[in-house]
């Protein structure tokens, strides 16, 4: 990063939240309450450079693919060093500091956002198992299945005819249910994270197989 910008230019440099560089990022610095700006993007390194700003107080509008806008009000222009913007994919955000708070001989000028928080890549799902007359199965083995890996997860059902599993990966499930004097139960495609509990009842007949 340069040490300085010329006395008379300003020289802004666009980084991610890891201080990597962003290039073809959209820079414009305008007077304020005026149409007029000097815009460009930023080169291979984040940096752009603008010749002659006369002195006063700008606006600078930083965009890029993938991230959200940033916009710095009253900068006060020339000055002596590099402004860092920093990008991130969160709404807009306008940092309104008051000038007499800005001082031109610092470097740089930072805008920090907040990383949005990641999905999740675990979940539970609660299953509950009953038999004829719609009564509660105890001891029923339950298999889940993740379709995409063929990993399995294995539990048996409470006395109320309950199990629940916890931090299960996301995805699409098949769901294996075995007990004596019933028959096997096979759902398959069940998606987790699941809207509620998973309910199945056992009876007599052939394998009985449920896709959705």
């Amino acid at each position: 990063m340069p040490s300085q910008a010329p006395a008379k230019g300003v020289t802004i440099q666009v980084v991610d939240p890891t201080g990597n560089a962003i290039h073809h990022a959209a820079v414009s610095v305008s007077v304020s309450a005026s149409p007029k700006a000097v815009s460009g993007e930023s080169d291979e390194r984040g940096f752009w450079h603008a010749n002659e700003i006369a002195a006063g107080e700008y606006r600078v509008n930083v965009s890029a693919a993938g991230f959200k806008d940033a916009v710095l009000e009253h900068v006060i222009l020339p000055a002596t060093g590099t402004i860092e913007v920093e990008l991130q994919p969160k709404p807009v955000v306008i940092l309104d500091p008051s000038p007499a708070l800005i001082d031109p001989e610092e470097s740089p000028i930072t805008l920090k956002l907040e990383p949005p928080k990641p999905a999740p890549l675990t979940a539970g799902v609660s299953l509950k198992v009953t038999g004829l007359k719609n009564l509660p199965l105890r001891d029923v083995k339950i298999e889940l299945i993740n379709e995409a890996t063929g990993h399995d997860w294995i539990g048996r059902t409470d006395e109320s005819g309950a199990y629940t599993f916890t931090q299960i990966p996301v995805g699409r499930y098949r769901v294996v249910l075995t007990s004596n004097g019933f028959k096997s139960y096979v759902k398959d495609h069940l998606a987790i994270p699941s809207k509620g509990a998973i309910r199945a009842q056992l009876q007599p007949g052939l394998l009985y197989e449920d896709s959705f």
